[in-house]
């Protein structure tokens, strides 16, 4: 955050602070809300017990019993974030919050509105969100419903006492909360699903670049530099389903062939009547980093991540399977998940959930444990709409004008300080547009065209968390199967069962697109490039006979091809469990050499985890590159003492961005030295192609490929080289690396200097809750099951169970910052685990 930005959130708290403490003198009444509806006691048969970090374990004698006491058991937990994950998803923020925010990531303020406007153009209305409710299985209506019930019982009783069951955030933002309702969790499960299994959405850049390389280039070398920029297979890259027959060998050698293939005919003529899209994509880009800011601002997930790892039981000390789970969902406080343990007839599960929605995500059950991760199918397109010129309203589809589904959307904006009672005003009106295809994004008024937004799940959302519902009951995994088989959105699973078993699926519905299209850039919307009616199948494998599993959002098969948004390559930060799974030698030494090689146990997958956090998104860097760095050093210049020193640098280096996951207070000297190396090597070997306005479409697998050229699993077409000897370009590229880093840090450049920055578990309103630790590549939640029977599981959170902000009751303005809010802290940071209640 920049001086400025921080000097204005300052401001802000203090002036949140200052109006709530003149409203708590002057005995200020909440408003809004409602009455609640729902029982007035306890639910009869249902009991629950928090155990020492407050985690519930809710037994019941009847299904409805059941979810009632989990809804009222999260709204004591969570009651803000039900608020600000309904809010979020129904584009109602900047009624409570106001208009202007500010953002670490964003400079200067931005306005909270333009987040309601997202979620109003890419949400659906309260019909349809009812619709998608009465289409669920009944048993799925039941639990959704009683979840929603038990929340409306803590509502009632927050109302009759305020002081006591009121969260702090109600107080200062001066309103009670509205009832919840059964599409408020449609709408939740809606969010989610899209942010964590939704993919695509890049054509627009892609075709950006696409005309500016051939604009700069030519039609032959600039589709060919777009091709190598943005390859659709890259065999090398690591993948889930292992290689182990001919038969997957086989597809490794069609997957480069294909993609080499692709290079021959004529590149996209189809595209060619489209306008220089350089102004739409400007826009939709600094939309979306105000989407990214905004949502980290208010704890939702930003990023593409998540790891699990499975062995079967001729891998384990014990015999049976251990799954380790670790998605990966931010840091910021309250955490984006809670704790639940829930039992009756017909239900028995544990696990982490989102406050919102009943369904466990990753958990186990009596039978089966499981884990997910966000998957890369590409379940979306962007089609460019021919506009009516004459009326932009309407758009030419299978040879006619249609037109817009058309609505309006009033959207209120707090108007009244806060720390007083809530008043707003309509001040923002906007018209919602849909085609055939989807919500419209972007109109281009002078080339009457549109961009849509085309979701393989549209409408579909709320069948994922039925699908999670169906999993938190399966027995084995052919329930497991038909239960993943249900999910439309796009996710990784990995899972082990007591009967010994270990697989993988990747869910979702992947569209299968019209031929002669390339799937890279936007459809045209006129007609003729629909999606066909069948989707892709599902890759999985059952019990390989490596005896592992495991996936860090790599790609799943060899010939899965990239998403338009992702390049998988070779160089991914899956290599490092997977060499460590294939040989336990490499972390934990000789100490369990047997006959049948060395055998894992708890403690080393949690070692594993610990280690991987060392190193940064791009994995292990020392893989691929360094070697090459290295042999071209061999023949520089002996004399040149810096050379000799950045070799050195180099060569004793594993690859992390840390030494130690948990202590290290700086970064790595030689990760610092990789960095610099590789930003000069991408500017020497691509520059002249790209210009600096196109060098960030580059990355390491990029320079992998130009480095290998006929050797790698995509050939580079195009000599970036330009007939020099790389390992010149190579030497020349570190002289400037280490030139750059003794002008900022002179004679020091070969020690640790570059202190490593920390997680601050930041609330909303700015303040920090509990102490700091250390930043690593880790997760949010972290499971490890082993399958026993019945199994035994181990967790952690961030911070812990419960999130309640209690007000003081004569400063209303200032929460009691109690230890229990954070009672997990201690134990995340030296990545130690807790029994999970089962």
């Amino acid at each position: 955050m920049g001086r400025r930005s921080r000097s204005l959130a300052r401001w802000g708290i203090s002036l949140v602070c200052l109006w709530a403490w003149l409203g708590s003198f002057l005995r200020i009444p909440m408003v809004g809300g409602g009455p609640a509806s729902a029982q007035e006691a306890a639910s009869s048969t249902a009991t629950v017990r928090r155990d020492e970090y407050g985690r519930p374990s809710i037994e019941a004698g009847n299904e409805y019993d059941l979810f009632e006491a989990y809804g009222y058991a999260v709204a004591q937990d969570r009651l803000w974030q039900l608020e600000v994950f309904r809010r979020a998803a129904r584009g109602r923020l900047a009624e409570v919050l106001g208009n202007i925010v500010t953002s670490v990531e964003v400079k200067g303020p931005i306005a909270l509105v333009e987040l309601d406007i997202e979620q109003r153009q890419h949400g659906y209305t309260e019909p349809e969100y009812q619709a998608m409710y009465e289409a669920m299985p009944d048993f799925a209506r039941r639990a959704i419903a009683a979840y929603r019930d038990g929340i409306n019982r803590y509502l009632a009783e927050a109302r009759a006492d305020p002081l006591k069951k009121l969260p702090w955030e109600f107080h200062v933002l001066g309103y009670f909360p509205e009832p919840w309702t059964i599409t408020d969790s449609i709408a939740i499960c809606r969010l989610a699903a899209r942010i964590f299994g939704e993919r695509g959405g890049r054509e627009l850049r892609n075709l950006v670049l696409y005309q500016q390389l051939v604009k700069r280039h030519g039609e032959e070398l600039g589709g060919e530099i777009f091709d190598d920029l943005r390859w659709r297979n890259d065999p090398e890259a690591p993948v889930t389903v292992p290689l182990e027959d001919e038969q997957a060998r086989a597809l490794a050698s069609h997957a480069a062939a294909r993609d080499r293939s692709r290079r021959r005919g004529p590149l996209f003529a189809l595209y060619r009547w489209l306008p220089d899209f350089r102004a739409l994509l400007s826009a939709y880009e600094r939309w979306q980093r105000q989407r990214r800011a905004l949502f980290q601002l208010l704890g939702l997930p930003v990023t593409f991540g998540s790891f699990g790892f499975v062995i079967d039981g001729t891998r384990s000390q014990s015999g049976h399977p251990l799954l380790l789970g670790g998605p990966q969902m931010g840091f910021l406080y309250p955490d984006i998940v809670h704790e639940v343990h829930l039992k009756a007839p017909g239900w028995h599960v544990t696990g982490m959930a989102f406050a919102g929605g009943p369904a466990i995500l990753v958990g186990h059950n009596e039978r089966i444990a499981w884990t997910t991760t966000s998957g890369p199918g590409d379940n979306t397109d962007l089609y460019v709409e021919r506009l009516n010129p004459a009326n932009h309203d309407e758009y030419l589809f299978q040879g006619a004008y249609r037109r817009m589904e058309v609505r309006e959307e009033v959207i209120a904006i707090r108007t009244s300080p806060l720390g007083f009672p809530l008043r707003t005003t309509k001040a923002k009106t906007i018209l919602v547009k849909r085609t055939v295809h989807g919500p419209v994004l972007f109109v281009d008024e002078a080339n009457h065209v549109a961009v849509t937004l085309k979701r393989a799940h549209w409408m579909r959302e709320a069948e994922t968390w039925v699908g999670f519902l169906e999993i938190n009951r399966a027995r084995n995994m052919e329930d497991f199967a038909r239960a993943v088989r249900r999910i439309p959105t796009s996710h990784h699973f990995l899972y082990a069962d007591v009967d010994g078993n270990i697989a993988y699926w990747l869910a979702g519905w992947v569209p299968i697109r019209p031929a002669g299209y390339d799937p890279r850039l936007p459809l045209p919307g006129t007609g003729e490039a629909e999606w066909e009616t069948n989707v892709r199948p599902l890759p999985h494998v059952r019990n390989p006979r490596q005896g592992w599993l495991a996936n860090w959002n790599n790609k799943p098969t060899v010939d899965f091809d990239n998403p338009d948004d992702v390049l998988f390559g070779k160089q991914h930060r899956v290599l490092r469990i997977m060499s460590i799974l294939a040989e336990p030698t490499r972390l934990f030494g000789q100490r369990r050499e047997g006959e049948t090689g060395p055998r894992l146990g708890i403690e080393d997958l949690l070692s594993l985890e610990e280690d991987i956090a060392r190193f940064d998104d791009a994995g292990p860097k020392a893989a691929f590159l360094r070697d090459y760095l290295l042999r071209a050093l061999e023949v520089a210049d002996p004399s040149d003492l810096r050379l000799h020193l950045a070799a050195q640098l180099l060569q004793n280096w594993d690859g992390a961005l840390y030494a130690d996951a948990i202590a290290s207070p700086y970064v790595e000297p030689a990760n610092a030295l990789f960095d610099a190396i590789l930003r000069r090597l991408i500017w020497n070997v691509f520059a002249d192609e790209l210009g600096d306005d196109l060098l960030s479409e580059v990355n390491i697998n990029t320079l992998l490929h130009a480095l290998e050229r006929a050797h790698s699993g995509v050939s580079s077409a195009h000599d970036y080289f330009n007939g020099a000897d790389w390992r010149q370009v190579v030497a020349t590229s570190v002289r400037e690396a280490v030139k750059e880093l003794m002008v900022a840090y002179g004679p020091m450049w070969t020690m640790p200097w570059i202190p490593r920055p920390e997680i601050r578990f930041r609330h909303l309103f700015g303040f920090r809750v509990g102490p700091s630790v250390l930043v690593a590549n880790r997760a949010t939640y972290t499971q490890i099951v082993e399958l026993t029977d019945p199994p035994r599981g181990w967790n952690r959170l961030p911070s812990g169970q419960s999130a309640f902000l209690r007000p003081r009751r004569f400063f209303r303005w200032l929460p009691i910052l109690e230890p229990t809010l954070y009672n997990q802290r201690a134990l995340f940071r030296e990545f130690g685990v807790k029994p999970m209640p089962f």
